[in-house]
């Protein structure tokens, strides 16, 4: 599985409050870092039933993950130069909460790729290194990387060149 499209899928169980194993969370501790700084008010708002981007308030969490996640489809009918006639099937968010729920986990996830390509093993122990803005950081292990980009949320902006 690709590991954009898999960051995707934590990003969405996270911010949404599902349930998941322990081991994932740790797996993926620093890409659940960087949702907390990035989109912690977005995750805050979900997790108290209320869409951060409307306003609505939603007495169950079935009812906030259907809100954010209602996709529609159509199907047209392409004919590229040259060749014949083929049918799509297009996937799209039905309202425009889903839409800028759909970006947020996309933007969330490219973040996080930019972050994990600019830390770098180095050295004959396993450490690690992150580069920012000309200054590099060294860390023993991913946990470690994690909250320093809690605590240090400009850090995160450099590398993902965020306003």
């Amino acid at each position: 599985m690709n590991i954009l499209i898999a960051s995707e899928h934590v990003i969405d169980n996270y911010i949404l409050g599902k349930r998941m194993k322990p081991k994932a969370y740790g797996q993926y501790e620093l890409l659940l870092a960087v949702v907390d700084v990035l989109a912690g008010d977005v995750v805050r708002a979900v997790r108290k039933g209320r869409c951060p981007f409307c306003g609505r308030v939603f007495p169950t969490k079935r009812g906030i993950a259907r809100h954010l996640k209602v996709t529609s489809w159509k199907v047209m009918r392409i004919r590229p130069y040259g060749s014949d006639w083929f049918w799509v099937r297009e996937v799209y968010p039905k309202n425009p909460c889903a839409f800028k729920y759909a970006k947020l986990v996309e933007y969330l996830a490219s973040v996080y790729m930019k972050l994990r390509n600019s830390i770098r093993r180095w050295g004959r122990v396993a450490n690690l290194r992150l580069l920012a803005g000309g200054e590099e950081y060294d860390f023993r292990n991913f946990s470690e990387v994690a909250e320093f980009i809690r605590r240090n949320p400009s850090v995160l902006r450099v590398v993902a060149d965020v306003a």
